[in-house]
């Protein structure tokens, strides 16, 4: 049976044009549930209706009052994203069936009480707060280039700007075996190559979105992602699957989930080992990491999988 579906969020949906993983995957979520035949509503301080979803403007901080009369009475299941901490005091004054998304580590400092009903991204993710719900985000397989040539660069693809996500590891990594490196994702002061013109060995394009973003996944021999922190999914591990691609990470957070050591990529816990993982990059096939991308990392999973979840809330659980 179909059911209305409100997902409330503090980022533009649809996303912008460079906007991050959070309000992409919530569209890509709330369009396969309509396709699915779900009657959709994305409430956020900005944002527009699609062919999808219908889009209601909601403020950063709204009391229950503000948000019963935003809210259909139709609205069968509540699904909060991105650490909205004061709408999800207001919504659990509601009294309707609500669940949330916990999209960081920055919940870890969230009061007890508002953890009510989370849903974290991995199992990892899950046990750093104690959770006991988690399901993999998603992506539209369909819309990634799949390609079996590859062309002979590495590719670091996250927010430069932010020193956990590794990005003079990935310099010093290709450059240790003199490897081409394509950076995108902006600029960082204190990382010279990624704003330097004509840095030897490096090729900074700072932040990419649409084709230019989907040719760089798809033509790369491998991502190189090497975090210094607990990152809670990355969905860029499936956006390169889908792609064909490989990829090389360090062992943290949710990595050894997502990646099949020696199958779909590789498993590091030193620059040294991202090295030996790029020598032996010949040991992987394009078309066993789109397989998994396809059986594992669908968006249409992740609407089966949340699908589950409301059942239980509307159901009387809780957890």
């Amino acid at each position: 049976m179909p059911l209305t579906i409100a997902h409330l969020i503090n980022h533009p949906v649809p996303p912008k044009l460079n906007s991050g993983g959070s309000n992409r995957s919530v569209t890509w979520l709330a369009e396969a549930q309509a396709k699915a035949g779900d009657n959709v509503i994305v409430c956020s301080p900005e944002g527009r209706s699609t062919d999808f979803f219908t889009h209601i403007e909601l403020a950063n901080q709204a009391s229950p009052e503000t948000l019963n009369q935003i809210l259909p009475s139709g609205v069968d299941i509540i699904h909060l994203h991105e650490g909205f901490h004061a709408i999800a005091e207001a919504t659990q004054q509601l009294n309707r069936p609500f669940i949330q998304t916990i999209r960081n580590n920055a919940a870890l400092a969230m009061p007890g009480q508002l953890a009510c009903n989370a849903v974290y991204l991995s199992e990892a993710h899950m046990k750093l707060h104690n959770g006991r719900r988690f399901v993999y985000n998603g992506i539209p397989i369909d819309q990634y280039k799949y390609s079996q040539k590859k062309q002979d660069f590495l590719l670091f693809l996250a927010k430069v700007k932010r020193s956990k996500k590794g990005v003079q590891t990935a310099i010093k990594v290709a450059r240790g075996l003199g490897e081409k490196l394509v950076i995108a994702g902006g600029y960082r002061l204190g990382s010279p190559a990624t704003w330097v013109p004509f840095w030897p060995g490096v090729d900074s394009v700072g932040p990419v979105a649409g084709e230019r973003k989907l040719d760089l996944l798809a033509l790369t021999k491998a991502l190189l992602i090497p975090i210094r922190w607990d990152e809670p999914f990355g969905l860029t591990v499936a956006e390169a699957f889908a792609s064909g691609t490989p990829v090389i990470a360090m062992r943290r957070g949710a990595m050894p989930e997502l990646i099949n050591d020696g199958q779909t990529g590789f498993l590091c816990d030193s620059p040294e080992d991202m090295m030996a993982a790029i020598r032996r990059l010949n040991e992987i096939s394009p078309a066993a990491c789109r397989r998994e991308a396809e059986a594992r990392f669908s968006i249409e999973r992740v609407a089966l999988d949340y699908g589950d979840l409301y059942k239980e809330i509307m159901a009387g659980a809780t957890w």
